[in-house]
C-alpha cells in the first residue's frame, strides 16, 4: 500500500504543513505559472502540485521543498546575484541526485534514521 504525502515536516523545533491543494494556503504570494511546488516560510507551509504529476515527480518536488526549508531554518545566506535565483540554482542542482540517492540506497536511510525515535511520538512538535 502506498504511503501518503506528510502533512506535517518537523525542522528541528519548525513545523511546516504540506498541502496539495494551494487555496489551503492564505497567502497574497504568487505562484508561477508552471510552477509544481512552494515554500511559505512566513507561513511555515509547502504547496506541492499533485494533479498530473507522477509519484516520483512528487516526491521529488516535496524533497526540492523541503531543501528550500533547510536553508531557511538554517538561516543560511547564499552567496550570488540575489537570494532567490541563486538558492533556487543550487537546489534544483541536488534535489535530483538526493532524491535518487535515497531510492537507489534504502540502506543508506534506515542507516541514517537507526536510534532516533520519530519526535511526534516523543511529545516533540510545536
Amino acid at each position: 500500500m502506498a504511503e501518503l504525502m506528510p502533512t506535517e515536516i518537523h525542522f528541528g523545533h519548525v513545523t511546516y504543513t504540506v498541502h496539495t491543494d494551494a487555496t489551503e494556503i492564505n497567502t497574497d504570494e504568487p505562484i508561477g505559472q508552471g510552477q509544481v511546488g512552494a515554500s511559505f516560510h512566513q507561513l511555515r507551509a509547502i504547496w506541492v502540485l499533485t494533479e498530473g504529476m507522477t509519484l516520483e515527480q512528487q516526491q521529488n518536488t516535496l524533497l526540492h521543498e523541503v531543501l528550500h526549508c533547510c536553508v531557511n531554518v538554517s538561516g543560511l545566506q547564499v552567496p550570488g546575484k540575489g537570494p532567490d535565483e541563486t538558492e533556487e540554482v543550487y537546489i534544483s542542482a541536488i534535489s535530483t541526485p538526493l532524491h535518487g540517492v535515497l531510492i537507489d540506497n534504502p540502506e543508506l536511510h534506515a542507516w541514517l534514521v537507526q536510534g532516533y525515535p520519530q519526535r511526534h511520538m516523543m511529545g516533540m512538535t510545536e
